[in-house]
């Protein structure tokens, strides 16, 4: 019986040494496997196939044969990352250098589309991570090269085949004169403007100031670079700006005659304004003054003998 038991021991102890042993060996596998290799500027593991970088920044419209940036930025110094231009055509797998924290490639495309930008990321045991997200990207078609559309153009009337000939945008946003409310993008609309006599393609004619943090604006309609009417965005109204002596604008705020503000262009500041009348010297009080002191010199006079009443007497003989 002791016998039995003896051995049942040793076999227990036996499977327990066995089990230990499987349970390294595949803990040993397991990490083996599942070595991380991290992009470090996601914290991410880019060492999988799992992996999924972010799509490069960089322009979502233009125009074809001209050159567009996009950028990767990451940290994890030895990668190698390649585009996909979404155009059939790849880049080369690209190092990211000591010291560096982003990789930026050029590309243009021939011909007008939409295209879908990805990129894809190899660390560094060779392991390929899936492809981004698409950056989408709209070509249009420029034939003269001029930064408008062909499409835009024909809608504005000028030629697409002239480098020359292209639609006027004062302000360069993009908007063609034609269609854009706000030719030199001042603030004041070219309708504003028209009627209050300011240019509409002359940006440097109107300035924005802040009255209580509400838009207001001073203009020159006289084209000699002094602001000399006030316009008041809430009333839609406009009065004559006053100047002083040091330059400052007194601003008739409220349209009543009176003014309430003043306006600092050196400091570009705001400040509340009491008009003060123009001083006037009291002619009056000093004449009455006068009088009142000569009166008195004469009665102290009188009083002290110097100066007296008499009557002149004749004898007759």
């Amino acid at each position: 019986m002791f016998k039995n038991t003896n051995n049942l021991k040793k076999n227990e102890n036996r499977l327990k040494s066995i089990s230990y042993l499987l349970v390294v060996v595949f803990t040993f596998f397991l990490l083996l496997n599942c070595i991380p290799v991290f992009n470090s500027n996601t914290n991410v593991m880019a060492g999988s196939i799992s992996y999924i970088p972010a799509p490069p920044a960089g322009s979502t419209a233009g125009y074809t044969n001209v050159d567009y940036e996009y950028v990767i930025k990451t940290i994890d110094t030895g990668s190698f990352w390649m585009f996909d231009w979404g155009d059939g055509t790849y880049s080369n797998w690209i190092k990211l250098g000591e010291s560096q924290t982003s990789i930026s490639q050029y590309h243009s495309w021939g011909s007008p589309g939409t295209y879908e930008i990805r990129i894809k990321h190899r660390g560094i045991y060779d392991v390929e991570s899936s492809w981004s997200p698409p950056l989408i990207v709209n070509i249009s078609l420029d034939s003269d090269g001029d930064g408008w559309s062909d499409e835009a153009e024909l809608s504005y009337g000028t030629d697409p085949n002239n480098a020359s000939d292209y639609p006027q945008d004062t302000d360069h946003d993009g908007t063609s004169d034609i269609v854009d409310l706000d030719d030199d993008n001042d603030g004041l609309s070219d309708e504003i403007e028209e009627q209050i006599r300011s240019d509409p393609k002359n940006l440097q004619d109107v300035k924005e100031i802040r009255i209580n943090d509400i838009k207001h604006y001073l203009v020159d309609t006289t084209k000699d670079s002094k602001s000399d009417l006030f316009y008041n965005t809430i009333s839609g109204g406009n009065t004559t700006l006053g100047i002083t002596k040091n330059g400052l604008y007194l601003i008739d705020f409220n349209g009543d005659g009176s003014r309430e503000y003043t306006y600092d262009p050196t400091y570009r500041t705001i400040s509340s304004y009491e008009e003060q009348r123009p001083f006037e010297f009291p002619w009056l009080l000093i004449i009455i003054g006068i009088i009142i002191v000569v009166i008195f010199i004469i009665i102290t006079l009188f009083k002290k003998g110097v100066l007296y009443l008499y009557e002149e007497y004749v004898v007759e003989e």
